[in-house]
């Protein structure tokens, strides 16, 4: 037995199944040895768990101060066939403690070897600071955390969680969350001393998913967002704390929709619209041990697209043009007028694609054309009329010619940026070169 104490206290870098005829083995070791105990690190909500390394010293540890001294080490019950001692089989290690040199407990933990002889973290898990504070409580399995966690941050811990806004806030501040097969699972919420919720997240297999929000100490809403396997989703919205609506943002599929206007520079509206923004492939760090999460953004995806209604104006105020986009494609009834005001030609797309009966006018409101389009070709007979109202002929598109080349009336790519949170997000407009549409020469004439 004293040379099996002897060799553990050599090796000290693992627990090693070395003592027979032991239930419960306690050791004492007889020269003061260090114990490098971490905490869990804080990389997007995972922890190094390898377990824990042993080192000869002296002296204190300069990460927990503890000595060799402070130190109890028990296992579970071992089994030999008595014969040879060195080749005892213990099931697994289960209790470990640490103390600080004051004497306080530091961590109580269950632990196992694993595949590679590392310890690992196994079973309840608990930390406490040098006063005796519950620091953290958990459980592990086979290294990962896993079920209920609460973690509590006391001082300038609890301090660094809270902004401008929410000082009125009660210490320590009180984290509970849950894991499932390693991922954060469910609802995470901070809440302050008298139980007032200070942020909540909601997890589903380690991904955002539902509301995320923040509260003043009143118990109103700050900021609320709404996420989707990770992606923004639905209205993203921030108030102050007399509940005065500060910003309201729409995100489609991870894509924020963008109210866009344009103004000439005598201040009058020049065109007014939505536009779905370029997508952003987002990073969420989740960084749990100290309660807080991380939003990393990729440089956009994709170009923007027009959606929705979009009118255009004149300086004076008059409209020029309206429609409506699907995903940057023309969709539905478009109109152009003249800058007076004067319908000058009105007709239907169809995914980008003119279709249906198109009417084109004279600045003197007289018919200047009337006519058919097939997704984009012309068709049919198109009558052509002068400005004083007299038929000039029939055009018969028979059999249907090539694509039309249709455009729509200029306009101008915009420069405006938008600021949303820490993402700078460029608006920048279509830069296709839109045209009326014009009539093509027909293929014969009646």
């Amino acid at each position: 037995m004293t040379r099996t104490l002897e060799r553990l206290i050599t090796t000290v870098l693992v627990l090693s199944p070395l003592y027979s005829n032991a239930s419960a083995a306690v050791i004492t070791a007889a020269k003061p040895l260090t114990i490098a105990s971490r905490a869990p690190e804080t990389h997007a909500g995972t922890q190094n768990t390898a377990g824990l390394a042993f080192e000869h010293a002296t002296g204190p540890s300069a990460q927990t101060g503890l000595t060799g001294q402070n130190l109890d080490v028990q296992h579970a019950n071992a089994a030999t066939d008595g014969n040879n001692p060195e080749e005892s089989d213990i099931e697994i290690v289960k209790t470990l403690r640490t103390h600080y040199v004051n004497g306080q407990m530091e961590s109580l933990r269950e632990v196992r070897p694993g595949t590679n002889g590392a310890m690992k973290n196994h079973g309840m898990y608990k930390l406490w600071d040098q006063q005796g504070g519950l620091v953290a409580n958990g459980s592990y399995c086979d290294g990962v955390p896993d079920g209920k966690w609460k973690r509590i941050y006391r001082g300038q811990d609890g301090t660094d969680l809270l902004n401008e806004n929410q000082e009125d806030f009660d210490l320590p501040l009180i984290s509970t969350f849950q894991f499932s097969d390693g991922n954060l699972a469910g609802e995470w919420k901070i809440a302050d001393a008298s139980g007032r919720l200070v942020r909540k997240w909601n997890f589903r297999q380690g991904k955002l998913e539902g509301e995320m929000a923040v509260y003043f100490s009143s118990g109103s809403r700050m900021l609320s967002a709404m996420y989707e396997q990770g992606v923004p989703t639905g209205m993203h919205r921030e108030w102050t704390n007399e509940g005065e609506l500060v910003e309201a943002l729409l995100f489609q599929n991870g894509r924020l929709v963008a109210d866009v206007v344009h103004r000439w520079p005598n201040g009058n509206l020049q065109a007014k619209g939505r536009r779905l923004q370029p997508r952003y492939r987002l990073t969420v760090k989740a960084d749990w041990w100290n309660g807080k999460i991380a939003f990393e953004s990729s440089e956009p995806i994709g170009q923007p697209q027009k959606i929705g209604e979009w009118t255009y104006y004149t300086r004076q105020g008059k409209p020029l043009q309206n429609g409506t986009y699907v995903r940057g494609e023309r969709e539905g009834l478009f109109s152009w007028w003249y800058a007076d005001g004067q319908l000058q030609a009105r007709g239907d797309f169809i995914a980008g694609a003119p279709h249906g009966e198109w009417t084109w006018w004279y600045e003197n409101g007289k018919t200047k054309t009337t006519g058919q389009y097939y997704y984009g070709k012309e068709t049919g007979d198109w009558v052509h009329w002068d400005n004083a109202g007299v038929r000039q002929g029939v055009f018969e598109y028979t059999p249907l010619p090539k694509s039309s080349s249709s455009k729509t009336p200029g306009e101008r790519p915009s420069t405006q940026r938008i600021r949303r949170r820490s993402i700078d997000i460029p608006l920048t407009a279509d830069r296709d070169a839109h045209q009326n549409l014009q009539l093509q020469k027909a293929t014969r004439i009646r």
